[in-house]
């Protein structure tokens, strides 16, 4: 997970105490606290008899370990103390069995920053928000015409997630609206001052804290902060995360509540204050900085917490946010009207239901078309049964979309129809890449049950060649194949997506069609 560890500080006990072997304590804080963290473990007693070390990590980061069942893949660590963002990363771990085990009750915040919104400099003094300053919801609605509006991701950035609650962005339609009136962030890496830095937007949810601490170390771009209280605070709380076997060392509870009662004290408080930080309450010390328009005496808003089900909103954001420009190709050869092995649905039965879930759930601004294959239909080849574009622009008196569900209600098994499968892939993939739309993710979609069966058509090695000439590493179009039943040419169908830094998937069941469809929705 990539931590980055601070100096430990080794507490031996103070003159005239028992002596013993100090015992170690992990501290685990979100990047955006641990230099401050660090500060304040340095002032604690030396009569903890404890060996305090503090490491920083994405509180996301965290949650996958604090989650993750013993003997379950390789996780990163798993402290004894977590100082997480926001109460929001708590919720989502307690929302695991896992997690719930392991996180003990009664967390307790450090400090705490309001959300607020970083605007670039020039921007917002050519807008005028200095006099009458912007609210979230007006910018997501568009009142402040021309200002690039920015996002981070919502799975790993609470202010973010904050951000869409506050937009009222809390089901998948919502959150869709939201992704395609604002500029995304397409690592889960990238702040918002990486967005204003990086000059794609004029004004993105960010912190107090990371204004405060930008004007300290300096940015490229000068920024200001703008305050709305609708968009709440992050609390810094610090709990303590039971071992994978065993209870919590007694100097863990020892270093939490040495922890605490220095950071409600002065010399904590003035601490906390130069890294940026408001009290547990939201109340800003005397030495908070005022530049880049900060000011500590605004209101820092509501704690957030998962009252409005917001970790369900951040599982749902990576497909509300992706924008996709797909050329889906379904088999319909006889074979495709055969049952799964669970004999309660056909191969095309279980295509429709994974077609329909991936076009209810794109965006209106992603693109998709659909071919059907086979050689009784079309030119012996193919059939375009829904060609590629918008899902919001209309065909005729209905949109793409709605096109398309009515289409895929008709993707059924064509008796006698074989599989013509070297050919189409050709024509589709020349298709999908003579209009490549910058942006998004291209690719041509192949579903099939079988093998090539056309004897006339290109051969193997042809289509290979074929396919590797075509493809532009600048305008990449990937080829994802997906496999049903044990029939299928499964080696051939890796080679095809191989020859374009494409996917292969291999569905046997129902259920498991459903899993690749979902996991061809996160494909980037």
């Amino acid at each position: 997970m990539g931590l980055l560890v601070f100096r430990p500080v080794a507490h031996a006990p103070g003159a005239g105490s028992t002596a013993c072997t100090p015992e170690p304590v992990t501290i685990v804080a979100d990047p955006r606290i641990a230099p401050t963290l660090t500060q304040l473990v340095e002032q604690l007693p030396d009569t903890l008899c404890a060996d305090p070390g503090v490491s920083a990590a994405a509180s996301a980061d965290v949650v996958a370990d604090v989650t993750r069942a013993k003997g379950r893949g390789l996780g990163g660590l798993v402290p004894d103390l977590w100082v997480p963002a926001s109460w929001l990363w708590l919720d989502r771990a307690e929302a695991d069995p896992e997690g719930a085990t392991r996180l003990a009750e009664g967390a307790t915040i450090l400090a705490s920053t309001p959300v607020v919104l970083a605007a670039d400099q020039a921007v917002a003094e050519a807008a005028g928000w200095q006099d009458s300053p912007p609210t979230w919801g007006g910018l997501v609605t568009g009142s402040s015409e021309g200002t690039r509006v920015g996002l981070t991701d919502l799975t790993t950035d609470a202010a973010a997630l904050a951000a869409a609650s506050a937009a009222g962005a809390t089901t998948t339609a919502r959150l869709q609206d939201l992704a395609g009136t604002v500029v995304v962030a397409r690592s889960p890496r990238l702040t918002g001052l990486d967005l204003l830095e990086a000059d794609t937007a004029d004004v993105v949810p960010s912190t107090e804290q990371e204004i405060a601490e930008a004007d300290a170390t300096g940015l490229a771009t000068p920024v200001v902060a703008e305050y709305d209280e609708s968009l709440g605070r992050l609390d810094f709380p610090l709990a303590e995360v039971a071992p994978l076997d065993g209870q919590l060392a007694p100097a863990v509870r020892r270093v939490r509540d040495a922890l605490l009662a220095l950071a409600r004290g002065q010399a904590g408080q003035r601490l906390l204050a130069q890294g940026g930080f408001r009290d547990p309450d939201g109340v800003a010390a005397a030495a908070m900085a005022t530049g880049n328009g900060l000011d500590p005496s605004a209101p820092a808003g509501e704690s957030l917490h998962d009252s409005a089900g917001l970790v369900q909103v951040a599982a749902s954001w990576p497909q509300a946010s992706r924008r996709s420009r797909l050329l889906v190709a379904v088999d319909l050869s006889g074979s495709m009207g055969e049952l799964l092995p669970s004999g309660t649905q056909t191969r095309a039965d279980a295509a429709q239901a994974g077609l329909r879930a991936l076009v209810d759930a794109s965006p209106p601004d992603s693109e998709m078309g659909v071919w059907g294959f086979t050689t009784l239909v079309g030119n012996g080849d193919y059939e375009v049964l829904t060609p590629l574009g918008p899902l919001d622009r209309r065909i005729g008196t209905q949109t793409r979309r709605q096109e398309l569900l009515g289409q895929i209600g008709s993707l059924d098994a064509i008796p006698g129809g074989s599989t013509s499968l070297y050919d189409t892939v050709a024509a589709a993939y020349d298709a999908a890449s003579r209009q490549y739309a910058f942006g998004k993710y291209n690719a041509l979609v192949v579903l099939t049950d079988g093998r090539n069966e056309d004897p006339g058509s290109l051969t193997l090695a042809q289509l290979l060649d074929r396919l590797q000439a075509r493809f532009d590493g600048t305008r990449p179009v990937r080829i994802v194949t997906i496999a049903y039943g044990g029939d299928a040419d499964t080696a051939t169908l890796r080679a095809i997506a191989d020859a374009t830094g494409g996917t292969s998937f291999t569905a046997l069941t129902g259920a498991q069609i459903g899993q690749t469809f979902a996991a061809l929705a996160a494909q980037e």
